[in-house]
């Protein structure tokens, strides 16, 4: 695993490089990647008619340990939102993306069935491999989402 580590940055500053992170790998999937400069999510992921708000959550290095397994490595993600840290809903977004700075790499899921405030992910997760399979599972997740529900009504 190759690591990329810089000089230590401000909280700011990591998280932008995290938004570019994870615009650079969802542009790579296939899909436009705009980074969006607002509240609630940071990039609109869009392919076709398809259009995803993804959040982006950045973690500089892993410093902690996994229970039993010292050599294994973990990043810790809050995720909560707001000032009470409230669990997101699908009206705030549509995928939570979580950058490790430290691989350069990204691990994508749906917002759908997320129940922690704080996710704990070994750094060996985020790999080019990981992040391949966690993009089309999620976009699958969204798409079958999406197929199971009413159309919308239109008023005329």
């Amino acid at each position: 695993m190759m690591r990329f580590i810089g000089e230590p940055v401000t909280n700011t500053t990591a998280g932008l490089i995290g938004e570019h992170i994870a615009a650079s790998a969802i542009l790579q999937r296939g899909w436009s990647a705009a980074l969006c400069q607002q509240d609630g999510y940071d990039i609109i992921a869009t392919l076709g008619v398809e259009n995803y708000r993804v959040q982006v959550k950045a973690c500089a290095l892993s410093h902690r340990k996994q229970r039993g397994k010292p050599n294994a490595k973990t990043l810790q993600f809050p995720v909560g939102i707001g000032r009470n840290k409230r669990m997101p809903t699908q009206s705030d977004f549509d995928i939570l993306c979580l950058v490790s700075s430290e691989t350069r790499a990204c691990l994508f899921m749906p917002i759908i069935g997320l129940n922690k405030q704080k996710l704990t992910k070994n750094i060996h997760l985020f790999s080019p491999e990981g992040e391949v399979d966690s993009w089309m599972q999620t976009i699958e997740v969204l798409r079958h989402d999406r197929s199971s529900k009413p159309p919308p009504l239109h008023h005329q």
